[in-house]
């Protein structure tokens, strides 16, 4: 331990500084100022030095920032959702088909004289449930059998048995084109349709050349190209006597512009009601297109029906009677006849 003396002088104020340093400084004039010059200059500078970095480290965070929201070599005229923005492609404009097909469910508007006849000979349709059905067809001109096709088709009719129908197809294509094969699509079978049965008369013949024939109560519904076909093979039981080994290759060639159109008869005997499509493969220029042959974009409709239970139509006589009750139904009942004005009773189905 140093012992100081108090009479030294310099020891002295040496002391004197360190226990009372402001006073003796503020005593020394000079050096006083220039210390305390030199102790205010530290606190400045220190409080500079960290204002200025606050600001450099502000302007870095900034310069950051914007490098993120704007690309290389964006000079900051625009936002990169803006320079990015996905380009939509507009939807491309639509194609007609090459290959038109149109389809006629009116019997007597089929190519075949003969198999008009022979739809004439039995116009048989069933008129589904809930539907009532009143009044008589009207004539429509020279055509007897169009007056009942118009009016069992207002009440969205099925045909019963079998469903006679027309195919035109039309090569709209600059070349060639080469109608492959033909087949049956979306088949879908159900119960009974219940409903009232009724039906007219006419003619009969055979049928005319290309004439396809679809049995869909065989174990493959393939359609059979015919150029003839006789009547027998359109009844109840004329299945097993239709002769498939003459059978005719469906595929032809239509020319450029030309048009073809061909008939076709549906067999459906068993007790069900079923829904179809045709589907013609075409080829045109190496490449396949699929036709659609329906009903207006509805499927082709079949009610198999045993039961001879039906209203035959009665054109005009000389009585009231519009309707009469088959007389095969298996219970007849005893209103057997209606007027023009009279409701038609449901059928057995």
């Amino acid at each position: 331990m140093t012992n100081v003396d108090p009479g030294d002088g310099d020891a002295g104020e040496q002391q004197a500084h360190r226990s009372q340093q402001s006073i003796s400084r503020s005593r020394v004039g000079g050096n006083v100022f220039q210390l305390s010059g030199n102790f205010i200059l530290l606190k400045a500078s220190g409080f500079w030095r960290i204002a200025v970095i606050v600001v450099v480290g502000v302007v870095l965070a900034f310069l950051s920032a914007r490098s993120l929201i704007q690309g290389p070599g964006d000079k900051g005229t625009k936002s990169t959702a803006a320079r990015r923005a996905p380009v939509v492609a507009a939807p491309p404009a639509p194609v007609s088909p090459l290959i038109r097909a149109v389809v006629d469910t009116d019997p007597l508007d089929l190519q075949s004289e003969e198999l008009r006849e022979l739809y004439a000979e039995k116009q048989d349709w069933l008129i589904p449930a809930p539907r009532v059905v009143q009044g008589v067809p009207t004539p429509d001109g020279e055509r007897v059998g169009e007056g009942f096709y118009k009016f069992v088709k207002g009440y969205n009719a099925v045909a019963v048995n079998r469903l006679f129908f027309s195919v035109t197809v039309q090569n709209l294509t600059g070349g060639a084109a080469f109608l492959r094969t033909i087949r049956v699509t979306d088949l879908r079978c159900g119960p009974a349709l219940k409903g009232t049965h009724v039906l007219s008369g006419g003619g009969a013949g055979p049928l005319a050349p290309r004439v396809l024939l679809i049995n869909l109560d065989s174990p493959a519904p393939d359609p059979l190209s015919f150029t003839h076909v006789p009547e027998e093979w359109l009844s109840k039981d004329g299945e097993s006597s239709i002769n498939t080994a003459s059978a005719q290759p469906f595929g032809f060639t239509l020319s450029r512009g030309e048009t073809a159109a061909f008939d076709v008869a549906v067999l459906s005997y068993k007790h069900r009601n079923c829904r179809f499509r045709l589907k013609i493969t075409a080829t045109l220029n190496g490449q396949n297109q699929d036709l659609t042959i329906d009903d207006d974009h509805t499927p082709l409709a079949v009610a198999g029906i045993p039961t001879p239970d039906f209203w035959e139509y009665v054109p005009s006589n000389e009585s009231n009677i519009a309707w009469q009750r088959a007389p095969g139904a298996d219970s007849v009942p005893t209103d057997t006849t209606r007027t023009a004005t009279q409701p038609l009773t449901q059928t057995t189905p």
